[in-house]
């Protein structure tokens, strides 16, 4: 009996469900994951094509109300799964993907029971903040609000701002999220001039959002940049998961094994030299003795 009751996965074939566990085959179209968590027990194996896997951990600092806390985040792994290849799910498992092929399909394994049901699947950004989705929340409240905001976003950008500045001001974490996540991506020149008339004494949160802009905009947009080419995918994920230098030579190494990390690098930047200069750009600086461009510099299409 086939399932529509999924919060990941698009879409997703029910292979076994009883009182026990359930077993789903799940497509995946998009590029990549939010870093998220999950709220059940069993494990993910990798069907149909490779992807890049990242495990982290988050230290909580300070409870922002039911659906946000402020802590530190950080990455403990970063790896390549290749097709056949089992990873545990754990109510502790905080992680992210980012597909190599389209399409992936994963093989789900979930217990039907666990006693983290109480809490809230939570996403996380960088440098340390974590969030329910507002799917999850008890009530529509900060959905429809954020909705709202969208609207007057469309209609004006004057009303816009009054009502972005008005949101940065109160007291709900939650929705001055969406809201600066929202402006972020879709209105960064308004969200600057709000940031211009913002003192963080008047905006509780305004801290803890500014230092996640990064993260949203780099994240947003190298989630959206798909090479059909076999060389770049993997360097363009390795730029959305913001890798190090070493990180992304020990993966490119082991993907081709048969080609310095270099040369992919920079057949990589050549092949996105249309498609998406700003990747390219960030490629070339994971080559050694390559100038490394200023981040400030490099807008990811915003």
């Amino acid at each position: 009996m086939q399932s529509w009751d999924f919060d990941f996965g698009q879409p997703a074939i029910t292979v076994v469900r009883n009182k026990d566990f359930r077993v789903d085959l799940l497509y995946w179209l998009e590029n990549a994951s939010s870093i998220h968590d999950h709220i059940t027990c069993g494990a993910f194996a990798a069907v149909l094509g490779d992807r890049l896997h990242g495990v982290y951990r988050f230290e909580v600092a300070e409870d922002l109300g039911p659906w946000v806390q402020r802590g530190k985040l950080e990455r403990t792994t970063l790896e390549i799964m290749g097709e056949g290849d089992v990873r545990p799910i754990r109510p502790d498992l905080i992680h992210d993907l980012f597909w190599l092929g389209k399409p992936s399909v994963t093989l789900v394994v979930r217990c039907a029971e666990h006693p983290s049901h109480i809490g809230k699947p939570r996403n996380y950004l960088s440098p340390g903040l974590a969030y329910v989705g507002k799917s999850h929340h008890h009530s529509s409240l900060v959905s429809r609000r954020a909705e709202a905001l969208d609207l007057i976003r469309q209609a004006d950008d004057e009303m816009y701002k009054d009502s972005l500045l008005s949101v940065l001001r109160g007291e709900d974490p939650s929705l001055a999220f969406f809201a600066f996540a929202g402006a972020a991506l879709n209105s960064p020149g308004v969200l600057d001039a709000s940031l211009d008339e913002l003192q963080s004494d008047d905006a509780p949160f305004l801290d803890l959002l500014v230092r996640t802009r990064r993260h949203i905009v780099r994240r947003s947009y190298f989630a959206g940049v798909y090479s059909a080419g076999e060389v770049s995918r993997l360097p363009i994920g390795l730029l959305w998961a913001e890798a190090s230098t070493e990180d992304a030579h020990r993966l490119i190494d082991a993907a081709f094994p048969d080609e310095h990390p270099t040369t992919i690098l920079k057949a990589a930047a050549d092949e996105l030299e249309d498609l998406a200069p700003e990747a390219a750009e960030q490629l070339r600086a994971l080559v050694p003795g390559q100038f490394r461009p200023n981040e400030k510099a490099v807008q990811y299409g915003t």
